[in-house]
């Protein structure tokens, strides 16, 4: 593609990123359905842009985003609300996983043959939620606190526990060893400890520092900086980076809170601030979708067939788990129907669908990186158009009783 036509596709989908946010405002459908639509025609179908080439930056780019997603996610938050949400959403999240994770591995095992051991790796992979598809279509729905404020921590704390729990089976299969869930536990509380401890401490410290760098011009291309060189030691101590985002965004957020701490009170993040954030999120999370499209692998039909069905098993596993969770929290029909449909697959899955054959050469799993891209995509999709099916037909209702 040359320079000329490059420009053109950039230009198009920042264009496709503002009208689609705009007519997002006006009908509730999400803008995410048209940008992964775009990506997907310049990628796998018209193949105007190299595959490829789109693969070789993946692990930059998706971790680009996936930070800046999570640390405006967080600054968002308000830490009373996250507090006096985080037991249910964190039991949600565990009674999600354990439902998924089993439901795909007997589906695999009892419909498609394979052995549970991968099977049971496969349901991991693909197990965990997309926290920057759910923190954007979440944050912009009219829905109650509780419910918002369970989506989206649950999709941003199960990214690390199937990571975690994914090496640690992979480990054991290319090794022939027993699984050991010592390990699995163990490595899941140090990655939960020092992604939040990184944040935290980097947070205050930076609010601390920034206080007095807000006079001079370009400090926000700081905080930006900051916020990598935060995900990269939270990474490199055995954390989650995108934990750790979250957090250091939720520290600066609530900086108020930590007023003792700090000895005086700091206003962190000023009007021009926040507007430059919003504004680096808004052309990070409108060129990753558009990414996760053109990269989709849609070669094996028998591994499309199989992700389809895989698919419609971890939707039963979601609302075999929220309609008790619903009842409980006595929220809305609305709201258990969109949580319900919550279920895109996260790109972690993309990364570690290629680990099991490339990197530990299980026998096998050949198939996973089809199987995981077609999940990924109807998930998504999935989310997207029943969300924008609720949406309008609640809107009507209202309309009718108005």
């Amino acid at each position: 593609m040359d320079v000329s036509m490059s420009l053109f596709v950039i230009a198009f989908i920042i264009s496709l990123g503002f009208f689609a946010d705009l007519f997002f405002t006006k009908t509730k459908i999400p803008d995410v359905i048209w940008l992964i639509v775009f990506g997907m025609l310049i990628g796998p179908m018209f193949k105007i842009v190299d595959q490829e080439a789109l693969f070789g930056i993946a692990p930059l780019f998706t971790t680009i985003a996936i930070a800046i997603i999570l640390f405006e996610s967080g600054r968002k938050m308000k830490f009373g609300e996250l507090l006096q949400d985080a037991t249910s959403a964190i039991v949600f999240m565990i009674a999600n996983l354990v439902m998924a994770i089993l439901l795909v591995a007997l589906g695999m095992t009892l419909i498609f043959g394979m052995g549970f051991q991968k099977s049971l790796l496969l349901g991991v992979i693909v197990a965990g939620t997309s926290s920057p598809m759910i923190v954007t279509v979440v944050d912009r729905l009219g829905i109650g606190i509780k419910s918002k404020a369970m989506m989206s921590i649950e999709s941003i704390l199960n990214s690390p526990i199937v990571i975690v729990i994914g090496l640690v089976l992979m480990n054991n299969l290319s090794t022939s060893q027993s699984m050991i869930g010592l390990n699995i536990s163990s490595d899941i509380i140090k990655s939960f400890i020092v992604s939040i401890t990184c944040g935290l401490l980097i947070g205050i410290a930076w609010a601390k520092a920034l206080d007095n760098l807000q006079k001079y011009a370009y400090h926000h291309m700081m905080t930006i900086s900051v916020l990598f060189l935060t995900y990269i030691l939270s990474q490199y101590l055995g954390g989650s980076g995108a934990l750790a985002s979250l957090t250091m965004g939720l520290t600066l957020g609530n900086i108020a809170a930590f007023s003792i701490v700090l000895r005086k009170k700091i206003i962190v993040l000023t009007k021009e601030t926040k507007d430059f954030n919003a504004m680096i999120a808004f052309v990070i999370r409108t060129f990753f979708f558009v990414y996760l499209g053109a990269v989709a692998v849609l070669n094996d039909y028998h591994s499309i067939g199989i992700g389809l069905v895989l698919t419609a098993l971890l939707l039963v596993a979601r609302f075999v788990v929220v309609y008790p969770t619903a009842a409980i929290l006595k929220l809305s029909k609305r709201e258990l129907l969109i949580m319900g449909c919550m279920i895109p697959t996260g790109l972690s899955a993309a990364v570690l669908a290629v680990l099991p054959f490339a990197q530990y050469r299980i026998a096998g799993t050949e198939s996973f990186v089809d199987i995981v891209f077609t999940i990924i995509l109807a998930t998504t999709i999935f989310a997207t158009v029943s969300i924008a099916t609720i949406e309008r037909t609640y809107a009507k209702g209202s309309m009718n009783k108005g």
